[in-house]
């Protein structure tokens, strides 16, 4: 099983390798629990600052996952695998593989002439996602609206969350995944309601 490291290592390489510019990656330690978080944010490589588009992802790391990784091989012939301890003790529905949640969420700011068009937003954004994915785990919309007194609506904020399980003993599937974000940052950023430069 991998490691903590390997796979963040993983990540980082398959991001890369897909053209995304990776910043602001943060390690993080629960010092109770000892689980650990693995967060950054990535955009397209060709994109310059102020990035308008961009991804946040993240996973969580329990202890038991370090645990499991760290003592798997030596204690393999001697007992089973502590995660295989807890799945026989749970319900059916558990996998056979450990795994991990890797989270996206993809943001972008909308201009301002645009901020009262939700359904148009809407729309567009759902057709990227139908073009861009051969799959059903399309992105939920996330919507922080902002109403007027008149009743009219204003955008505050918009993103879209994604969530992948991905398996720590086999293939982990990353390379068409980070593939996909940036194909999805880059048909984003240019739809006509995303704000452009610094306006």
């Amino acid at each position: 099983m991998k490691t903590y490291e390997q796979f963040v290592g993983e990540i980082l390489a398959a991001a890369q390798t897909a053209g995304l510019q990776i910043y602001q990656n943060k390690n993080r330690l629960e010092t109770r629990s000892l689980d650990r978080e693995f967060s950054f944010f990535c955009t397209p490589r060709a994109h310059q600052q102020p990035y308008q588009t961009s991804a946040s992802m993240s996973f969580e790391w329990s202890s038991v996952l370090t645990a499991e990784s760290l003592r798997e091989r030596e204690e393999e012939a001697m007992q089973p695998p502590i995660l295989s301890v807890l799945r026989s003790a749970a319900d059916d529905a558990m996998k056979d593989e450990p795994c991990t949640q890797l989270h996206i969420q993809y943001e972008f700011e909308v201009a301002e002439n645009f901020q009262t068009m939700t359904d148009e937003i809407n729309q567009q954004l759902l057709t990227i996602f139908r073009q861009s994915m051969g799959h059903t785990n399309v992105p939920v919309i996330k919507w922080e609206l902002i109403i007027q007194a008149s009743g009219e609506n204003h955008i505050s904020k918009i993103s879209a969350q994604q969530h992948w399980s991905i398996p720590l003993l086999s293939d982990s599937g990353l390379g068409p995944i980070m593939a996909e974000v940036s194909d999805v940052l880059i048909a984003i950023s240019e739809l006509p309601f995303i704000k452009k430069g610094m306006q």
